[in-house]
């Protein structure tokens, strides 16, 4: 079993990144089937979730973190990948969440409606509790609709650098800074090259498409 809380010993850079990468190709090799497109964008989404460096861009700070869009067929391993690095993050003990799906509530928090002659409780989201999230059903940054654009354009703001979040509602405001890496992927669906083309949200994401054979589909 690898344990990633242990991967940290050698002292120098260069053995360090070479224990890094033996574990991650063994770790992969367990975890995911038939999927090695997904090697190398996954390992950079969990290092960018657990290096704490800065880089300057033309004067502007960029954390380390790389979200990912995987596109493929549905049943072909997505999900196995999301889990991997959910597990590997559980074992360091840094804050990760796997879902199914989100919401844009449950992402940046709300307010309950008060009670009388009481201040509203609020709920604190997940983009606040944790410094990784995987949900399977990116499909919803894809469609139309009022809720599913309402999402793409809180994660917009979300995945600039510096990441914050920010919700003017009834019962008051919600505004935070974030740093939290988002992977989540979709099925293939149509037009979708024109769609991820036309939208700047995914310019924001690293995303790797690959369409399995039927061979690969089988094993």
């Amino acid at each position: 079993m690898v344990e990633w809380d242990e991967f940290i010993e050698p002292t120098d850079d260069e053995s360090r990144w070479k224990t890094f990468n033996k574990m991650w190709d063994t770790y992969f090799s367990k975890g995911v089937i038939e999927n090695n497109h997904l090697r190398m964008p996954l390992k950079h989404a969990f290092l960018g979730t657990i290096i704490p460096t800065c880089f300057n861009f033309d004067s502007v700070l960029c954390s380390a973190r790389i979200p990912v869009f995987t596109i493929q067929n549905s049943g072909t391993g997505k999900s196995a990948g999301m889990k991997l690095i959910h597990r590997a993050l559980e074992q360091m003990k840094v804050p990760s969440l796997y879902t199914t799906k989100v919401t844009d509530a449950s992402l940046t928090g709300s307010f309950c409606e008060p009670k009388a002659g009481k201040p509203p409780i609020e709920t604190i989201g997940l983009l606040k509790k944790y410094k990784f999230i995987a949900f399977d059903e990116g499909s919803v940054l894809l469609n139309e609709g009022p809720y599913n654009e309402t999402l793409q354009t809180t994660l917009q703001t979300v995945l600039d650098d510096p990441g914050q979040v920010v919700r003017n509602l009834k019962y008051g405001e919600i505004n935070y800074p974030t740093n939290t890496t988002i992977v989540t992927g979709s099925y293939i669906i149509p037009k979708m090259g024109e769609i991820i083309l036309s939208r700047g949200l995914f310019q924001r994401f690293l995303t790797v498409y690959h369409h399995q054979s039927e061979e690969e589909i089988k094993v």
